[in-house]
């Protein structure tokens, strides 16, 4: 294959780790010649197994047919097999996404009916299936390349569980996350929607709560939407998991001080 033709092939690689959940969000994780590399790898594979699929349609009855016409469009030689590894980048990438989990009990079953009925509910299944793909391909991923403090972030997340958050500046925030661990490279900060908040002692590092936000948002008035903070993960430095009996019970007076009691 000419040199300016493998462009093709390395696009349909690209193209297969970006949309396969299988391989999305480590390919978001990588950049420079790691991703080129791994783009390559999947470029090999996809340019070998279209050669294979373009012969086997020339060797068909209709293959003298098809290459009579597909010459005509476009008569440079080896064009069809790039056309057809980008293809097979987009075809791979979306079959693996549909196939690679068996459907569950929770998904909307497919009845008999009138065609826009059944392709309504085709597409909203495809959808389903889809998104839980990529939330498993996202917890294998984090588990497997996330640091220390993004697994925490991913696990608080997704249990929805409270997560004690200590800046660098001794800002303390107690908070839910406000949104899904992506894996983007680019991505340096993270959302919390506070439940308390304070500050540590610069002596002895105490936490000292200075607003609870329980009661504000038990007001139906009241968006909470709008307490949601944005933080740099730079700025952590230290995070763990928040139980509030155990916070209560065992460490609240003897080792946090209140500034605003009346606040809980």
């Amino acid at each position: 294959m000419p040199n300016n033709l493998l462009i093709l092939p390395l696009l349909g690689g690209f193209l297969f780790l970006h949309i396969c959940h299988r391989f999305r969000f480590r390919a978001q994780r990588s950049d420079g010649y790691r991703l080129l590399f791994e783009s390559s790898l999947a470029a090999a594979a996809l340019l070998l197994l279209a050669r294979l699929l373009v012969v086997g349609i020339r060797v068909s009855p209709g293959g003298p047919w098809l290459k009579a016409k597909w010459d005509a469009f476009a008569p440079i030689p080896y064009l069809g097999t790039g056309v057809m590894a980008v293809a097979l980048g987009l075809v791979l990438a979306y079959l693996y996404n549909w196939c690679t989990r068996t459907p569950s009990k929770r998904d909307p079953p497919h009845r008999r009916g009138p065609l826009a009925k059944i392709w309504k509910k085709t597409r909203r299944l495809i959808k389903l299936r889809s998104r839980r793909n990529s939330e498993l391909s996202r917890d294998r991923e984090i588990r497997s390349h996330g640091n220390a403090l993004i697994r925490l972030i991913h696990h608080a997340e997704k249990e929805s569980l409270l997560v004690s958050i200590t800046l660098s500046n001794r800002k303390w925030y107690v908070g839910y996350i406000a949104e899904a661990w992506s894996l983007d490279p680019q991505e340096a900060y993270f959302r919390l929607l506070p439940v308390l908040s304070g500050y540590r002692d610069k002596d002895t590092l105490h936490t000292i709560i200075v607003t609870s936000y329980t009661q504000i948002y038990q007001d139906p008035e009241v968006d909470a939407r709008q307490f949601v903070l944005v933080l740099a993960l730079k700025d952590v430095q230290m995070a763990n998991l928040f139980d509030e009996q155990v916070y209560e019970t065992h460490f609240s007076g003897a080792t946090a001080d209140r500034a605003i009691p009346e606040a809980m």
